[in-house]
């Protein structure tokens, strides 16, 4: 036998064909359809050739580049990226079983045909692949699930790879559409068997080229359009009154998870102060670990203050400084003017120096007094005193006497005016853009602030371990706590934050009701409404990838390609159409 064996190699060696009992053999590589023909793509098949008719065989090997393929020499060239002695030893094994069988070639076929495709999955999900992938896990267990109850309605208890037909692909269809599942998911739960049958044809252990979805055509996706806020919804959301603070709260969580470019809930419930330094938020993203890093725009922060306490000299009032409006509690129908201009000249910083006491204004509804003043240093002095709340109350407050142009009632019957608004509106308007500068000053001082204080407690080591919206409890994450990577959690602390992002949904749902919004809040929806104004924008599909976070570029392409109103086909159509109007 071991003669035998040396005869079949030197013939081997010597010949790209052999001749068996009446045909002839030999191995060859045949491509396969591809996409992408940068690589010619294949496998090695064994050609058999009997009364001029041609038949071929699977190997059992997995996908071949043809490069490393050396037709004259039939073997697999030696390469460091390929196990090419695995394929080599195949080929040699094969000959020998061509002659042991007498040429009839059935050990080849059933080499892997009973091996159970239903376990190689099962085993597979429990592999180290998917062992920090809990969301994917579950998703493919739920599959598998499906699957089996199908098995079980058939009467049949295991899976194997001699079963992948197409026939079984068509009535694996049917009985999910008939159990009431949709198109779109049917689909779905398709296409993660067909990745499973991928796998197994690079698994080393097994090398199935079994692969019946060569031949099926899965069914086309019926296409819904994502649901997008407006710019004006979105804007409704920013200034609307929530009197529930819990679900003012979740206003400001969503608007959170819009303005930080569509976070998924995951990441806004896993945030840490950590997460905040250097007037940057950087994190990775729970479900795929991309890195993500962007400045703190003014919109975050104003969120941001809502959750935590900023100490901040310009949220303090000082009221040793007298107010320029001095409001009065009781409305007097006769009333002494020089007594009480008197009383207001010494107790106003702003008083302008004139012969007779200053005049003011004696409001029905407001009830407070506009005086002469002279815009100066006293003036700064006085609106560094002030609050944003007390700055922007004294613009509503002036913008109201503008309105009436000075005149109010002094009773129910006698309208008066002081004067002061013809002759010195100048003078107001000077004074409104003293305090909107002031606003601007406030404003950016706090902002500053902000970001000081945001870096204090994300590198501090009592709190930058701190969940920043308190939604999750920092003790049950403490094995974690160290991690710059906090994607990588148990599966018991992966559904404490599934949970905790559905209750976060349900509050939405509660907050739509309150606010009767005719859109349905969910924790999705800032997602899709930041990528649409981002299609909107023209911005790159490389950077919307990058800001989604997807792990591929033809991800980002398959989520935007379907589901958004695609503006820049209106654009066109609408830009051609004008082009060609009729003068």
């Amino acid at each position: 036998m071991v003669y035998k064996d040396k005869i079949i190699y030197l013939f081997y060696k010597c010949s790209t064909t052999i001749t068996i009992m009446g045909f002839s053999v030999k191995f060859v590589f045949r491509k396969i359809i591809q996409v992408d023909t940068t690589n010619t793509i294949g496998y090695v098949f064994l050609q058999k050739i009997e009364s001029r008719k041609k038949t071929y065989k699977s190997l059992g090997l997995p996908r071949l580049d043809k490069k490393f393929w050396d037709e004259d020499k039939q073997r697999v060239k030696k390469n460091s990226s390929i196990d090419y002695a695995t394929f080599n030893n195949v080929i040699e094994n094969t000959y020998r079983d061509l002659l042991n069988d007498g040429g009839s070639l059935t050990t080849i076929v059933e080499r892997t045909d009973n091996r159970s495709f239903l376990k190689f999955i099962e085993d597979s999900l429990e592999g180290v692949k998917f062992k920090s992938k809990h969301g994917t896990r579950k998703k493919y267990t739920t599959v598998i699930k499906k699957l089996k109850v199908f098995l079980s309605v058939n009467n049949r208890s295991d899976f194997l790879f001699k079963d992948l037909k197409v026939g079984f692909l068509d009535e694996f269809q049917s009985y999910m559409l008939e159990s009431g599942m949709t198109q779109n998911c049917v689909t779905n739960y398709l296409k993660i068997i067909h990745s499973f049958v991928r796998r197994s044809m690079v698994d080393r252990e097994l090398m199935n080229t079994n692969n019946p979805f060569n031949n099926f055509k899965f069914e086309k996706k019926l296409i819904r359009n994502k649901e997008t806020l407006t710019h004006e919804e979105i804007r409704y959301l920013l200034n609307v009154e929530v009197k529930d603070k819990n679900l003012d709260k979740v206003r400001k969580l969503f608007l959170f998870q819009f303005f930080t470019g569509g976070m998924r809930v995951s990441d806004l419930l896993s945030l840490r102060f950590r997460n905040f330094t250097n007037d940057k938020l950087s994190y990775r993203m729970f479900k795929t670990n991309h890195p993500i890093q962007f400045e703190l725009s003014e919109s975050i922060l104003d969120i941001l203050s809502d959750f935590i306490t900023v100490e901040s000299s310009f949220n303090q009032i000082n009221l040793s400084i007298p107010r320029p409006i001095d409001f009065l509690h009781e409305r007097k129908v006769e009333y002494d003017f020089n007594q009480k201009a008197n009383e207001l000249s010494n107790k106003n910083p702003f008083r302008f120096a004139v012969p007779s006491p200053p005049k003011f204004v004696f409001l029905k509804e407001v009830d407070f007094q506009i005086n002469w003043f002279n815009p100066d240093s006293m003036v700064d002095s006085y609106l560094k005193s002030l609050t944003e709340l007390g700055l922007r109350a004294l613009l509503t407050d002036i913008d109201k006497y503008i309105k009436r142009r000075g005149k109010v009632n002094l009773s129910a019957h006698t309208l008066h005016s002081d004067g002061f608004y013809e002759t010195k509106v100048e003078l107001i308007d000077e004074f409104k853009n003293k305090i909107n500068e002031r606003l601007v000053q406030v404003r950016a001082s706090f902002y500053l602030e902000m970001k000081n204080q945001l870096h204090q407690l994300g590198t501090s080591i009592e709190t930058k371990n701190n969940f920043v919206f308190k939604k999750l409890k920092e003790e049950d994450f403490d094995t974690s706590i160290d991690l710059e990577n906090f994607s990588i959690v148990s599966e018991h602390l992966y559904d404490k934050i599934s949970k905790t992002g559905i209750v976060y949904n349900r509050d939405l749902k509660r907050l739509q009701k309150t606010l009767d919004f005719n859109k349905t809040l969910k924790s999705h929806l800032p997602r899709t409404t930041f990528t649409n104004i981002m299609m909107k924008g023209k911005v790159s599909h490389r950077d919307i990838s990058n800001t989604l976070g997807h792990s591929s570029i033809s991800i980002t392409d398959e989520y935007i390609k379907s589901g958004f109103n695609n503006d820049g086909v209106d654009s066109v159509i609408k830009g051609t159409s004008d082009s060609f109007r009729k003068n």
